[in-house]
């Protein structure tokens, strides 16, 4: 199994993430998937607006999504659940 996280979204917000060493792809509106292979990844991150856009897809991924706000997008209660993942990830308690 691989340890590998992706991150899927508008550029400006997913871009930073490859210097941690994450796989990114950025994609513009309607734009499809190519070359993401889910079953390279254990945690794929998605931003709200391309997860609202490709639902049906992201949906069969089931728990290995976790959705995050966009800086383009409005800020949602997905910032808590961004943290509480985080929370879990490192095993703060806080």
């Amino acid at each position: 199994m691989s340890n590998k996280i992706a991150f899927i979204g508008d550029r400006s917000t997913i871009l930073p993430f490859s210097a941690l060493g994450a796989k990114v792809y950025p994609i513009k509106k309607d734009e499809d998937l190519r070359g993401f292979k889910p079953s390279e990844f254990v945690v794929v991150f998605v931003t709200e607006e391309v997860r609202a856009e490709k639902k049906d897809f992201f949906d069969r991924l089931g728990e290995k999504i976790v959705i995050i706000p966009s800086l383009k997008g409005k800020k949602t209660s997905q910032l808590e659940r961004v943290d509480a993942a985080i929370r879990r990830a490192t095993g703060r308690t806080e």
